[in-house]
This record gives C-alpha cells, structure tokens and sequence, in this order.
C-alpha cells in the first residue's frame, strides 16, 4: 500500500521533477476547467445574441491553453530521466490505444444501434484514466 501511495504522489523523484510535474498538472486542469465551463456556457446558452462570437472566443482560449500545456509537457518530458521518460511515454502509448481500442468498439456497437456513440469529451475521459493508470502502473513496477 506504500508503494501504491509513493507512486500516486510522485515521490522517489528529484524536486525539479516534481516541480516540472506540478506545472504541466496545473496547465492540464486549467486546460479542462476551460473546456467544462465553455460547455456548460454553451448549454445554458448563457451568451444570448453574441452566442457565435464567444463561443469562438472560448475556443481560442481553450486551443491556447492547450498548447501550453502541451509545451509544458514537452518541457518536462526533455528534463525528467530516462526512467520516468520511459514511464510517461508508456502511459501516453496506453491512453491513446484505450482511446482506439474505446471509439472503435463505440462505433461498431452504435453502427449495430446497440447503444450511442462515445463524444469527444468521453475520449478524453478514457484517455486521462488510462494516462494516469499507466503512470502508477510504471512507477510501481519500476520501484
């Protein structure tokens, strides 16, 4: 149960590591948080008349702070050791065959009109559940 603590909460890693881990953390959820209040905006349909016109400002703002956090990511990526490097490249390499391996199932099963197909934003669910599986996963295996 300790090893599964020390994974979750990054410990074991050097300070700058963490720090670099902190930064793409805070980017990632103010990256999502944008996402979630542009949605919901949108669907309560909060802007009125000038609905287009932010809507396509939000989204900028969203596609700017997502490249941010991709920048970050890359920035951690190029200063964190080979160890972890290896750990993060193997949780992105799981998340992104959950989000294949979940939208090809979704779209056989709803073109079989057994159920609806997954959206954008449960991609990214599975995607992010996955990601972060695969980095305690590889933290614990590699302690």
């Amino acid at each position: 149960m300790g090893k599964l603590i020390d994974a979750v909460l990054v410990k074991g890693l050097p300070p700058a590591d963490i720090k670099n881990a902190n930064k793409v953390n805070l980017w990632a959820l103010l990256w999502a948080s944008t996402l979630i209040a542009t949605m919901l905006m949108q669907d309560a349909g909060t802007f009125g008349l000038m609905d287009q016109f932010f809507s396509i400002t939000l989204a900028i703002i969203n596609l700017l702070v997502g490249f941010k956090v991709v920048i970050a990511y890359r920035r951690m990526l190029l200063d964190v050791d080979e160890m972890e490097r290896a750990i993060q490249y193997n949780a992105l390499a799981l998340a992104v065959a959950a989000a294949f391996l979940g939208y090809s199932a979704s779209a056989i099963l709803s073109n079989a009109a057994s159920v609806s197909g997954l959206d954008g934003s449960a991609i990214i669910v599975v995607m992010s559940v996955a990601y972060c599986c695969g980095l305690v996963t590889g933290r614990l295996r590699m302690s």
